[in-house]
């Protein structure tokens, strides 16, 4: 909750100046609504390759309810410019099995076929760039970059026994990306979609960001200041490989889910 509080300042107090500046457009929007966790975790010990060694899914490690996450965003048309600033924190939490063995550093190893229990906490906040190429209001296509900061705490510790695997990184990103929108008088549809493929001293990184959404406006036809009412949905795929302490960890997750907003613009 403290994390999610602080991306909703973030976000907010992005936008309070660009809506004061005499700008052609701002939002602030209020999104809301259930995130599904999918993924697995692959660690060995000692150089092994992680392609020997299976993965342990989310949903055996305990990580398989779906989670209400409150994902802030604010926004600004500046010509043909689109800035938007969006981010959520999420926390999962649950009991499993692990159906793998999992080992990292100098912790114990967490044994094959153990009970365990899981925490993962996932901060996200990004910025996304775009420029117009086709500025109309029935089809408005843009490309550009996002770029910012994931940052996750996973811990896996085994209940009866001393296995413990434990994993936090903060992961900057920046990846192309192109925006599609169309607004035809009071509907609104639009949507982005970013990735990107590196690799660097043995460490891999798959991103791919999207999102699909359509509004309705709920008052001020005829003004700058309106309200509007829109569902989406979101998708978020990452796959981080690195090396840690003598030991290669591979993190496989997908978030996704529908959600619920509440726009305002200025």
């Amino acid at each position: 909750m403290d994390r999610a509080l602080g991306i909703f300042i973030v976000v907010c107090a992005t936008a309070i100046p660009v809506t004061g500046c005499g700008l052609p457009a701002g939002r602030i929007s209020a999104r809301g609504g259930p995130f599904d966790l999918d993924g697995s975790i692959a660690s060995t010990g000692g150089g092994e390759l992680i392609d020997t060694k299976g993965s342990a899914s989310t949903d055996d490690l305990g990580l398989d309810d779906s989670e209400l996450t409150f994902q802030p965003k604010a926004e600004l048309d500046w010509g043909g410019l689109n800035l938007s600033l969006d981010g959520f924190s999420v926390g999962y939490s649950g009991t499993g099995i692990a159906t793998v063995g999992l080992e990292i550093g100098n912790l114990p190893p967490i044994e094959l076929g153990a009970a365990v229990k899981t925490d993962l906490d996932l901060s996200y906040l990004t910025l996304k760039a775009t420029y117009d190429l086709i500025p109309t209001d029935v089809i408005d296509i843009g490309i550009g970059l996002g770029g910012g900061i994931v940052d996750y705490d996973l811990t896996v510790d085994q209940i009866l026994g001393s296995g413990r695997f434990r994993t936090a990184e903060t992961l900057p990103v920046v990846y192309p990306m192109i925006r599609v929108g169309s607004l035809i008088g009071p509907v609104r549809i639009a949507g982005y979609l970013g990735a990107i493929a590196v690799s660097w001293d043995g460490n891999r990184i798959r991103y791919i960001d999207g999102e699909l959404y359509a509004g309705v406006r709920v008052f001020g036809s005829e003004s700058r200041f309106q309200g509007w009412v829109s569902l989406g949905y979101r998708y978020l795929d990452f796959n981080y490989e690195y090396n840690s302490e003598n030991s290669n960890i591979e993190l496989d997750a997908t978030i996704r889910g529908p959600y619920l907003s509440l726009e305002i613009t200025f």
